[in-house]
């Protein structure tokens, strides 16, 4: 029996008397910590801060009860409350900051449970370093220069002043690192008398869009620099022509720049088109002449003025039969904009007009176009070899009803070709011209004299 419970004691983990084990900890790896643990030299007004973990190696949970600090210079900025479970394999960090207003040597003794150690510092002289931005800095402080334009540059001015008024400080070495930051006034040694300063221009030279970083570190003393470039944005786009667009003709496309550019990108351009009257539908018409389309790719280069289309690609355009708004969509960049551009309604235009005589009739054709869709009213007059008019006289038809048929089914906007007939009773070859008019709500257009 008494061999059974020593056996059972002995495969029990004694939590009561386990330790915690204490490490350094630095970002990446754990250091077992020895009985001294030493901050090296710290520049007044500085603070080097340390992280130890109280890490629990044992099957068992520990409580942590105590986390004490004694000594001057140094504070604990951060650790749990107690008391605190640490689970098996697990840890507790604490975090201690040293930091001084006087030139001395400090120490302390950290304790956390049983686990002990001795922590030391030296507290030295140093420039007191500044921008007019940030103010004072310490070490491990950033130097920020905003956002800079890629190609352009951003100054600050860091002031080393010593605040001492008896002794001298003496920067022993100095450097900086990052290539898009450079510095001007920056030599070591550099000596800084009591109570006087040096001023190092540090500027921010980015020759790319990014965000870049550096550094400028006095002695052991090291501060970021960190800087955004960014490019150019790119200029807004217009579109504009000399001259109002009419139907039935072809324009050239341009797309100016409202700035030259400073920088590369690229953009489309897209027509749209709305027609004016519910009789009529889209014109397909109203497109680049050499694609058949109605969008475009082009690019921008710094120190163009405007779009530069790819080689071989024509910005003629058509601007089809159909009155209406015809858009121009352009996305560049940022930018998307749309450009209207009305084509007003017109009277008709006649492509091409014909008189044929047949045996006992006379056939007129008309090919045109009606940018309004309201064509129908029209009058014929014929006249013999001697000039005089033909009676009846003028012969007139209304023809609206069929014409706004033909265009709300139409795929051709609103061009047209009609032919009238008219039987002859008697000998129609007497019979040897004739004038046409024709209306759309714009008014008449006149027909020139039509021979048979």
């Amino acid at each position: 029996m008494m061999l059974r419970l020593m056996l059972i004691a002995a495969a029990l983990p004694l939590a009561a008397s386990a330790q915690l084990q204490l490490f350094l900890f630095d970002g990446t790896a754990e250091k077992a910590v020895s009985t001294v643990v030493d901050y090296g030299n710290v520049a007044i007004g500085d603070s080097s801060e340390l992280r130890f973990r109280a890490r629990n190696n044992t099957n068992a949970s520990i409580a942590l009860q105590t986390v004490s600090l004694g000594g001057q210079g140094f504070s604990i900025s951060s650790a749990p409350t107690l008391p605190y479970i640490v689970a098996p394999s697990n840890y507790a960090e604490v975090r201690v900051r040293f930091s001084a207003t006087m030139v001395a040597t400090y120490s302390a003794t950290l304790a956390v449970n049983e686990a002990q150690t001795l922590l030391r510092a030296t507290a030295i002289a140093a420039a007191a370093i500044s921008t007019p931005a940030a103010g004072v800095l310490t070490a491990g402080g950033t130097v920020d220069f905003g956002r800079v334009l890629s190609g352009q540059s951003a100054s600050q001015t860091l002031t080393l002043s010593n605040p001492s008024t008896a002794s001298p400080i003496t920067i022993q070495s100095c450097s900086i690192s990052g290539s898009a930051f450079t510095a001007q006034g920056l030599q070591c040694p550099m000596n800084i008398a009591a109570g006087a300063s040096a001023r190092v221009t540090v500027t921010f030279n980015p020759t790319a869009a990014g965000v870049l970083g550096g550094t400028i570190a006095f002695d052991s003393r090291t501060f970021l620099l960190s800087g955004v470039a960014y490019d150019p944005p790119l200029p807004k786009p217009a579109v504009k022509f000399s001259a109002p667009l009419t139907s039935g003709t072809q324009q050239k496309l341009v797309i100016s720049l409202e700035t030259v550019s400073q920088t590369s990108g690229a953009g489309t351009v897209t027509m749209t088109f709305q027609p004016a009257s519910s009789n009529m539908t889209d014109d397909p018409a109203i497109q680049f002449v050499k694609t058949g389309s109605r969008r475009l790719s082009f690019t921008v280069k710094n120190g163009d003025s405007s779009a530069t289309f790819p080689a071989g690609v024509d910005t003629t355009f058509q601007t089809g039969t159909t009155a209406g708004t015809i858009t121009f969509e352009v996305v560049l960049g940022s930018a998307d904009l749309k450009f209207d551009f009305p084509i007003a309604g017109a009277a008709i235009a006649v492509d091409s007009a014909t008189a044929v005589r047949r045996t006992g009739a006379l056939d007129v054709s008309i090919t045109g176009f009606d940018n309004t869709g309201t064509a129908g009213r029209f009058s014929f007059t014929f006249y013999d070899s001697t000039g005089a008019t033909v009676q009846p006289g003028a012969i007139s038809a209304d023809w609206t009803t069929v014409f706004t048929s033909y265009f709300k089914q139409s795929k051709s906007g609103g061009s047209f070709t009609m032919r009238a007939s008219f039987p002859v009773s008697g000998d129609a070859s007497t019979i040897t011209a004739v004038d046409i008019q024709m209306s759309n709500s714009t008014g008449p257009t006149q027909v020139s004299r039509l021979s048979f």
